[in-house]
């Protein structure tokens, strides 16, 4: 009698396999997919200001209002570590699965923390000023000089929201942890019946899995300036020279708010009741990560020298160093310091020096 075997229901895989007898199973349960929806506004005014025969000054402001996506059918859920709950849509109480009823306490609804369906509060200030200004020297020499403010269409919360508990239950079972809660696994779990008649064994593990997101997500901003020197060599050739900078700000970024200090001993496995630990010990290390605290800043010098298409000859040759440095992506200390200067430095996205060189010669 193999019954209470913990990895075959004969002792022999393949006539467990003849029998219909799993070992493990995975099998989602629920309205898979998700139908999304958001609204963006934007205005813009421009001007060009030609203050005398040798200086332009050009203004603009534009305005942005950036929506965050929906869950049209309500089928979504976001976890708040401020509020130690995961939070539905309003109305979506019913739709919840079976084998997460028994964790209602957890769950609160949108109406009841004052957000809407997007569980997060709209963006309603990306007013961005632009500002540029030209001056001629003389007839050969041009300096101009710019400064703008960008922003970013929101990238933040979004998948982690959706295909997830409580409304999407993916059984991840096993003979092991079917007989730890006590199931007739020889009789219940078979491969006509993956999930041992909507077991709810693997439950309380898939709902601690659930991510999130904080309910204010500014908008991703570019503070950004230039100052380019414009000489004309004669004989249709011109030299530049340039300097800019690009400041990014609320950037997406993951910090694990529900992590644990670092230390010798793995944070999922600390125990209950340890102060390093987990604040919220019924959830992972993702629960409530998603923030927009990062940041980079990027430098950079250009010197281009050009020839207008002359004489059967157009060429084009321009080289530049910068310098771009960032926050890592996902916060390395981040109950003592989500910030902290260990995680700033170079990124790899950008290469430090680029030279580039084009022609046509007819």
């Amino acid at each position: 009698n193999n019954s209470k075997s913990t990895v075959s229901a004969t002792g022999d895989a393949f006539a467990d396999f003849l029998l219909g007898d799993p070992s493990t199973t995975d099998v989602t349960v629920g309205p898979a997919g998700a139908w999304l929806s958001k609204t963006n506004y934007a205005a813009y005014i421009q001007d060009d200001w030609k203050v005398t025969p040798k200086l332009t000054v050009n203004l603009g402001l534009r305005y942005d209002r950036f929506g965050f996506f929906e869950e049209m059918n309500k089928h979504s859920a976001n976890g708040d570590f401020a509020l130690g709950k995961i939070v539905l849509q309003h109305g979506s109480e019913s739709m919840i699965q079976s084998a997460f009823q028994q964790y209602s306490y957890l769950f609160t609804t949108t109406d009841k923390v004052g957000l809407p369906g997007t569980f997060v509060q709209p963006n309603n200030h990306d007013f961005a000023p632009r500002l540029g200004v030209a001056y001629r020297l003389n007839p050969s020499l041009v300096i101009r000089g710019g400064f703008g403010i960008y922003s970013g269409d929101i990238q933040g919360p979004g998948p982690a929201q959706y295909n997830s508990p409580p409304f999407v239950y993916r059984a991840q079972l096993s003979r092991s942890l079917l007989l730890s809660q006590g199931v007739d696994v020889n009789s219940l779990y078979t491969f006509q019946n993956p999930t041992a008649n909507g077991s709810a064994a693997y439950a309380s593990a898939a709902l601690a899995a659930i991510g999130g997101s904080v309910d204010t997500y500014p908008t991703q901003k570019a503070y950004t300036g230039n100052v380019t020197i414009e000489k004309d060599l004669g004989r249709g050739m011109s030299l530049r020279s340039s300097d800019s900078t690009n400041q990014g700000r609320n950037l997406p970024r993951s910090v694990q708010f529900n992590g644990c200090a670092p230390g010798p001993v793995q944070c999922l496995s600390r125990a209950v009741g340890d102060p390093t630990g987990r604040k919220y010990t019924f959830f992972n290390t993702n629960f409530g990560q998603s923030t927009t605290g990062s940041t980079s800043n990027y430098n950079s010098g250009e010197i281009e020298f050009t020839k207008r298409f002359t004489g059967g000859l157009l060429f084009d040759a321009n080289y530049n160093h910068s310098h771009l440095l960032s926050l890592a992506g996902t916060a390395s200390n981040p109950i003592l310091a989500p910030t902290w200067s260990y995680d700033y430095g170079d990124s790899s996205l950008q290469p430090n020096d680029v030279f580039h060189w084009n022609y046509v010669w007819e």
